[in-house]
């Protein structure tokens, strides 16, 4: 599995002739991406200590059910049709991601960023290539990172940037995981991986509240 994910990474391209779906398989990945987040937990808090990991400040407390619905079902469906479903560069794909995105953050300056982002894709569409191709990839998931931590980002304090930036990195992993779900077996099986790891924060949280 490491393999098939670094020839991704490097390239782009999917190396399985068979693209089965078992649970093994899901299992499998999920144990990697696992391995790395508690890896790179490890080293980074070992360096700079565990309050880089601190939980930055909730702007609102929501319900358990309500935390299910967006972290299960509609932080899947919707950041994956933002952010991964366009790589394709059909049109009617990066016209519903833009539409998508516009209608999440019409209010934040992040919308900006999208825009330009979609703009340029839709400049290449029609002339990808494999390195066009790989640059998109980490671009969006670049974005994909950037997205869930933008608004607690504090340009004079620097204590706050480096905070985001170590919190952004696993996410930026999982973009090219699900990147490589999305074009190994479509927008629907990366929706679900998307919910399955999802489960991990939903349980995290739900503890936390019991207990």
């Amino acid at each position: 599995m490491i393999k098939r994910l670094l020839y991704f990474s490097q390239t782009g391209e999917i190396q399985e002739a068979e693209k089965e779906l078992t649970p093994a398989f899901f299992a499998k990945l999920l144990f990697v991406k696992f391995g790395f987040l508690s890896v790179y937990i490890l080293v980074v808090a070992l360096v700079f200590g565990f309050e880089i990991f601190q939980a930055f400040e909730s702007k609102s407390s929501k319900s358990i059910p309500v935390t299910f619905l967006n972290l299960i079902i509609l932080a899947p469906v919707l950041e994956e049709s933002i952010f991964r479903n366009h790589l394709n560069m059909k049109p009617k794909n990066l016209i519903l991601a833009a539409l998508i995105a516009v209608i999440l953050f019409w209010d934040e300056g992040f919308i900006f960023i999208m825009l330009g982002y979609f703009t340029l894709v839709w400049l290449l569409r029609n002339r990808i290539n494999p390195k066009i191709k790989l640059l998109l990839i980490y671009f969006s998931s670049l974005l994909f990172a950037y997205a869930h931590y933008y608004q607690f980002l504090d340009w004079n304090d620097m204590g706050t940037i480096m905070k985001v930036i170590f919190r952004s990195f696993p996410h930026f992993l999982s973009g090219i995981i699900l990147s490589y779900l999305y074009f190994r077996n479509g927008i629907l099986i990366c929706m679900f991986f998307h919910g399955l790891w999802n489960l991990l924060p939903f349980f995290s949280e739900w503890v936390g509240r019991v207990f």
